[in-house]
This record gives structure tokens, C-alpha cells and sequence, in this order.
């Protein structure tokens, strides 16, 4: 069957950054000679040298540079005109080593040519070398950091060392200029006091090094004395969040009074907010949340250091979890014994090579089991996912990233055992030149399944909208935005069942990490899964991770049903279908998203990954009511 004609971006390479000349490209040679105060090749004498290293924090401690300065941020962050190399500044100079940063001020005021900053990384060639912030650096990560002192007037030279860090240790004369950390020293014990606040502590959980899913670029294999931390290298959690809000993002509504009557009242006080007030109340709730979760892996990363250790005369450390959160798959809520480690991410880990993102374990409490996968593996990064269970509102998703080929097989064993009837699939195949997602729908065998497409249809967002009439605001565009296909899936292992039928939506219009252009197209979809899925069926949701944008569909489904629910008991005069606690919700001040989406990070991590998401969840939640037509 042909695919349809989507305008999908077509594979690229990098284009060369439009401002590369004024960088200067340096060698491990030219840089060795500004260290050493000698002028390099047709220029001045150096009285300043500024070194950055933006590698992992992990990978400084343990070799730089001497006199080098570390500057690790994600290069989300460096991007942002908001995040300037003043708060870049109050990072470094927590470190009182690193007060000789500063100096690169005094060469603000004029032409500057006897003062020289450079940049390096770990092994970048050139500035369309790709790469993250986590894993050393890349061009784009170099380039952020200079045009920060660009920006801020800076008049002497900007370079960046080709070859990274890597080239200049290969290079003979540079080996009296690198400093190493001391015989046994535990990198980790001298971080920057900003990590230290933190409570990071060191995990061991005796896993090989040569797992690539584990292998933490830039950093050396652990040994016996010196083990290593899994979660370090998720800057999200370790380094972004240090910085303090940085992304503040506006909510822009315009509701009448008649509008307003039909929302919550915590939707409703969110509604009549001032907008700059509207915009960094969402800014820091969504910074509480992102806290709290990483309290919440330092206190798994402290558990499994504990268990680890040889030394157990002591009781393990505490790791809490929410009743509200425990074990998703059931309807009510679970007392949870006082040792239970609920958050446990070793089965995760043991399944490293089973992950197409090596950041994003699942916890065992509410991690998708299986139990009929004879002679393979039965592990899967999936989650049940239950985040309005507190309020009566029991209804589970599973939520997993986008099957790897490896792990085709047992992804559609996860169809079949629990009977899933309808997948929602939040990501193109292909984004920014990169695979997301990898085709597990058109004429695939997986032993034992055969997965073919008997159905497709294509869905314009003109389409989709005509499913909310009572939104004024539409978009008219006839490209297709949602592609719904009926999967029929055969299980050879069981030859006399019958073939089972799926409904399998993928809307294309959501970029990672990102949102879409309008809520209406979601709220359209959303529309059109229901009217086709059995009540009481399971749902798979997944994007490319199966974190942010799964996490942000997933809360204004749940959270969007819910209260439609609560408002027609509310005016329907006859008995309610549900409990007076729900009718109480409608009139509390409590922020029912920003509940639900705590709950939903103790049962799969990131969920809602950006506060771009998180605020774009309150918009779809609040159209979804005003789309309602029950008054």
C-alpha cells in the first residue's frame, strides 16, 4: 500500500553555522603556545588565556587542563538568547578556583587582540560535528558558548580547539599540561558545590562498562575503588535545573465570562491571571516538578549505591513514593510496605542494549511485564501509566518509547497478551533527518507475529476539526496530520486464535521536544480514537523516547475526560454517576494537571519533558472543555 503524501523534512547534514568565521579554529600546537604565553604564527604576544572545557563535569575531575575552567550546560540552554554568560558566570563562580573566569571582562572595552578564549570539547573536527552536552559537546554546544561572549561585548579572539580535548592529549609536548586527579581519588567527591547540594552520591550496580547503553562517553571504565553514576550524565537532571528557571513560557487565552463558567475553578483562576503572572506561576510549578523528580533518582541512585556496598550494618536509604502513584495497573490504591524499593531501575539496566535512549529507565512498580515470551527476553521500556486513580478516575495507558528492531518481538507480544486495541504514535518515522521511530506496521515479521496494514486512512487538520465545532478558531489546512491505519496482527505461536485488529493513529504534526502548532488538531485526534476504541480497551501511546510528548497526550486525554465527566454529572440534576469527591474537584483550587503529572512521574520519568509541553497541556485541556458542547 502506498504511503501517503506527507511533507516530512528530507534527510540533511548539518549546514554550516552562518557565523563560523568569526570562531577561529586552533590545533593542539597553537593552543600549546598560548598556554605558554608565546604568540603564536603571525599574531601577538598572549597576556590572556582563557581554557573552557564544556565535557561532563565527571570527565574534568578526572583529567583537564591545568588552568582550564569547566563549563558544562546542555545545549538547549546555550541556545537560549535568555540564559547569558552572566548566569553561566554565577555557575562558575561557585567554584572560588574559578575567579580568574571573570578577567576576560577587562577586554570589553576595545580592540583586544593580546586576549584569547578558547573553547574545547571532547573530539569535535569541525562545528557541524554532532553532539550533546552529556556526552562531551559537539559543534553546536561550541559554537553556543562563544557566541555568548560575543554577545556580551567580548573584543579579543574566540577559538575553539579542533580535535577536542582527545587531540590534545595525543600530542606529545601538550603531556606536562594536563592535569590528572590524584591516585584514588573519587572524581565525583569533587564536584562543584552546586552538584554537591544535590546529595549525589555514587552508584555501583556492577554492570560491565562495555555495554554501550551504559558507557558514558568521555569517562573512564570503573574500577573496583572508583564506581560510577548512571544518572550523572542526564543533564536535564544534573546541570539544566542548577540554573533556576530559565524558560519561561506564556499561556495566551482570551476567555469570555460565559467561557470561563465552563471551566474549573483552578482553571479558572489560572485563566484570570495577569499573563506575565500566568506564564511564571506555570514556569514554577513546572521547576517544583522537575525537583522533585530529581530528588527522586539521587534517593534511587542512594538505594542502589546502599545495596551495592558491602557494608549493610545500616538500614537502607529511604526512597518515597505516592500511594496515589504505586502500582498504576490496579484500580484502587495499595499499602506500600515500608522496605519495598518500588522505584527500582535494575531490571532497566540489565536490559541496557533494549533502550533507544540510554537516559530513561524504567521503575519497577510500574514497569509492562510479561509473561508468555518463552526463550526471550521479557523486558520492555514500558510503563502503565494511571494518573487520576486518586480521584476515582481509574484508567490506565501503557506508555513506551518507539520499538527498537531488536525489540520488535517483544512489543508486539505486549499487543497481544494484553489485548491493546488502539496505539497512539506521536512521532514521525523520520525528524530532523533522524530515525524516531522505526516501521513495525507494514508487512513485518517478528517471530511469531506477522503485522500487516488493512486499512488506511488519512486525516487533514480540516478533518479533525470538524469533530469540535464549537471552537471557533480552526485551522483550514488540507496536509495531512493523522494517519489512521488498521493493523492486523497473527500470532503463530497460536495458531488456532484468531488475528487480532488494532487501530494505529500516528499524527505527524508534533515535533520532539516541542508542540504543535494548535491544540486543535490533538483535541481532533482525541475525538477520533474515542469514538472508535471499546470503553474498557487499553491504550499504547508512544512517541519516539515515549516521555514528553506521550506524557503530554496522556495527561490531556485522562485529565480532559475526566472533568467532562465531573461537568456532565454536575448538570445533569439526576443522580451522579460518580462520587462526591469528583463533584468537590470542580470548585477546589487544586491544580488537577499539576497533580496529575507528579503522579505520572513517579511511574515513568520525564513524563511532560519540556515546560513548553507542560504549558501547552493546560491550553489543549482548557479548548477540550470549551469544545464540549454539554453546557
Amino acid at each position: 500500500m502506498p504511503l501517503p503524501n506527507i511533507k516530512a523534512p528530507a534527510p540533511q547534514t548539518v549546514a554550516p553555522p552562518p557565523d563560523r568565521d568569526l570562531y577561529l579554529m586552533v590545533t593542539p600546537e597553537f593552543l600549546h603556545n598560548l598556554l605558554h604565553m608565546r604568540a603564536p604564527d603571525k599574531y601577538n604576544k598572549p597576556e590572556h588565556v582563557l581554557v573552557l572545557d564544556i565535557r561532563p563535569p565527571t570527565s574534568f575531575l578526572r583529567c583537564h587542563i591545568k588552568g582550564s575552567v569547566n563549563v558544562c550546560a546542555p545545549t538547549t540552554l546555550l541556545r537560549r538568547p535568555e540564559f547569558t554568560i552572566d548566569k553561566i558566570e554565577e555557575q562558575i563562580l561557585i567554584n572560588p578556583n574559578n575567579e580568574k573566569f571573570r578577567d576576560w571582562r577587562l577586554y570589553t572595552k576595545g580592540e583586544a587582540p593580546q586576549s584569547w578564549i578558547v573553547v574545547l570539547d571532547t573530539d569535535s573536527t569541525k562545528t557541524t560535528s554532532v553532539g550533546r552536552s552529556s556526552a562531551g559537546g559537539g559543534g553546536a554546544s561550541l559554537l553556543g558558548l562563544l557566541r555568548k561572549f560575543l554577545g556580551a561585548g567580548y573584543q579579543g579572539h574566540l577559538c575553539w580547539l579542533t580535535g577536542g580535548f582527545l587531540s590534545y592529549t595525543r600530542w606529545a609536548p601538550a603531556a606536562d599540561d594536563i592535569e590528572w586527579a590524584q591516585q584514588g581519588q573519587n572524581p565525583m567527591s569533587a564536584l562543584p558545590s552546586m552538584l554537591e547540594k544535590a546529595n549525589t552520591r555514587p552508584l555501583n550496580l556492577h554492570i560491565s562498562s562495555h555495554n554501550p547503553a551504559l558507557a558514558l562517553s568521555g569517562t573512564m571504565a570503573p574500577s573496583a575503588m572508583q564506581p560510577t553514576n548512571p544518572f550523572f550524565n542526564n543533564i536535564r537532571q544534573n546541570l539544566e535545573l542548577s540554573c533556576g528557571i530559565t524558560d519561561v513560557v506564556p499561556l495566551d487565552i482570551a476567555f469570555s465570562d460565559a467561557d470561563l463558567a465552563r471551566l474549573p475553578r483552578f482553571l479558572r483562576d489560572l485563566a484570570v491571571m495577569e499573563p506575565r503572572a500566568r506564564a511564571q506561576h506555570l514556569a514554577e510549578k513546572f521547576f517544583e516538578i522537575e525537583k522533585k523528580e530529581q530528588s527522586r533518582l539521587q534517593s534511587v541512585m542512594q538505594r542502589h549505591a546502599f545495596e551495592s556496598s558491602t557494608n549493610q550494618s545500616a538500614n537502607p536509604p529511604e526512597v518515597l513514593i505516592s500511594s496515589r502513584a504505586a502500582y498504576p495497573w490496579t484500580p484502587t490504591e495499595h499499602t506500600i510496605p515500608p522496605d519495598a524499593f518500588l522505584l527500582s531501575i535494575t531490571a532497566a539496566i540489565e536490559r541496557g542494549n533494549d533502550h533507544r535512549y540510554r537516559n530513561f529507565w524504567t521503575f519497577e512498580h510500574s514497569r509492562v511485564k510479561l509473561e508468555h515470551q518463552p526463550n526471550r527476553s521479557r523486558y520492555i521500556n514500558a510503563s502503565f501509566i494511571n494518573p487520576l486513580r486518586y480521584m476515582g478516575g481509574h484508567g490506565v495507558y501503557i506508555a513506551t518509547q518507539a520499538p527498537l528492531p531488536s525489540t520488535f518481538s517483544v512489543f508486539l507480544s505486549v499487543l497481544w497478551e494484553y489485548n491493546v486495541q488502539t496505539i497512539v504514535m506521536l512521532a514521525r518515522e523520520e525528524e530532523a533527518g533522524r530515525v524516531k521511530c522505526d516501521n513495525y506496521w507494514d508487512e513485518l515479521t517478528a517471530d511469531p507475529f506477522h503485522v500487516s496494514v488493512v486499512e488506511q486512512k488519512m486525516y487533514s487538520s480540516e478533518q479533525l476539526q470538524d469533530f469540535n465545532k464549537h471552537v471557533e478558531q480552526k485551522n483550514t489546512s488540507t496536509d495531512t496530520v493523522v494517519i489512521h491505519r488498521t493493523l492486523k496482527i497473527c500470532n503463530r505461536a497460536e495458531p488456532n486464535a484468531q488475528p487480532r485488529y488494532i487501530a494505529h493513529y500516528q499524527y505527524v504534526a508534533w515535533p520532539d521536544h516541542s508542540v504543535p502548532e494548535s491544540p486543535l488538531d490533538l483535541l481532533g485526534l482525541n475525538k477520533l480514537v474515542h469514538e472508535s476504541e471499546p470503553a474498557s480497551s487499553l491504550s499504547l501511546i508512544h512517541c519516539s523516547a515515549g516521555i514528553g510528548r506521550t506524557g503530554a497526550y496522556i495527561i490531556v486525554d485522562a485529565v480532559s475526560s475526566f472533568l467532562q465527566q465531573v461537568r456532565s454529572s454536575l448538570s445533569s440534576k439526576a443522580e451522579p454517576s460518580i462520587t462526591p469527591c469528583h463533584l468537590q474537584c470542580w470548585e477546589s483550587p487544586t491544580d488537577l494537571i499539576y497533580e496529575a503529572t507528579m503522579i505520572i512521574r513517579e511511574q515513568r520519568m520525564s513524563m511532560i519533558e519540556t515546560v513548553r509541553q507542560y504549558v501547552f497541556v493546560y491550553k489543549a485541556v482548557m479548548l477540550a472543555l470549551l469544545a464540549d458542547p454539554v453546557p
